[in-house]
């Protein structure tokens, strides 16, 4: 799409909820701050990259981490009294051992959420430029239309033909149902970069909120927690808990993002997956 940008026109236009987020999320990303275990987070992509590549599968893996480690001061007590030794007995090899294995892991963790990020911004990149680069013929995806005279937002499921309204707050919560809207011509300016932008958000969210929950998970060795189910999980075994918590999860989502003043709930669209 080829559109003008309403943006640089209205400068002074309101902060919407996902530029909010945007916002706070490079506020929270430009902050110093540790890995899970209390790993000292890397310096950047290329140093975390360097750290995996010399981790215990490497055969000189003991070397590199020994000069690495020689020179953090964070480095626990335990380790820095076991790279200070001449030679290691088989014990404390063991230990220096799991400790590179478990920081080599939380790095691998951190490099996919800056994946993650990197994909987000390069979207919101398209997005401020008017480009559209998704594939709107996807499994997941469903193309939004708007009435210019009401500015309400309308869906149609691939199936049945059910013309259904999608609100605002239906973009974001439907994301945990496997779906994505587009917006096609139809839609003004500012409505289409808010609706692509919050859909893209929502999406970067849940991501890594996933692999947020899945380190925890293998840090603590703890079970995975049904937020991180897959849909294709759920349905192997399906739960009717699992089930409602999704169900009050989206809830939740509407009712932060429902249009002021509206009085209403938003109406889910989560139904229009598969038809």
């Amino acid at each position: 799409m080829n559109l003008e940008n309403p943006w640089q026109k209205h400068a002074a236009a309101p902060e919407h909820v996902e530029d909010r987020e945007i916002r706070e999320t490079e506020e929270r990303e430009a902050r110093p701050k540790k890995l899970l275990g209390g790993f000292p987070a890397p310096l950047d992509g290329s140093s975390a990259l360097k750290d995996i590549q010399n981790g215990v599968a490497n055969g000189k893996w003991r070397s590199y981490w020994r000069v690495k480690l020689l020179e953090e001061a964070e480095a626990p007590a335990t380790i820095q009294r076991i790279i200070n030794q001449e030679f290691l007995n088989d014990a404390d090899a063991e230990i220096l051992h799991d400790y590179v294995q478990q920081r080599c892991r939380a790095l691998q963790y951190w490099l996919a959420q800056r994946k993650v990020m990197k994909k987000l911004h390069e979207e919101l990149r398209h997005i401020d430029e008017y480009e559209d680069v998704a594939d709107p013929e996807a499994e997941h995806v469903r193309n939004l239309s708007c009435d210019a005279a009401t500015g309400k937002m309308f869906a149609t499921s691939r199936n049945h033909g059910v013309r259904v309204e999608v609100t605002i707050g239906d973009v974001a919560a439907d994301r945990v149902w496997g779906l994505t809207y587009r917006p096609d011509d139809s839609f003004p300016q500012d409505l289409w970069r808010r609706v692509r932008k919050l859909s893209a958000i929502q999406g970067a969210k849940l991501e890594t909120e996933d692999l947020q929950n899945r380190q925890i998970a293998e840090h603590e060795d703890l079970y995975l927690p049904t937020s991180s189910w897959s849909l294709e999980d759920i349905a192997k075994e399906p739960k009717n808990g699992v089930v409602a918590e999704r169900m009050v999860q989206t809830l939740l989502s509407r009712l932060a993002i429902r249009p002021a003043g509206t009085g209403r709930e938003d109406r889910g669209l989560g139904r229009l997956r598969g038809r």
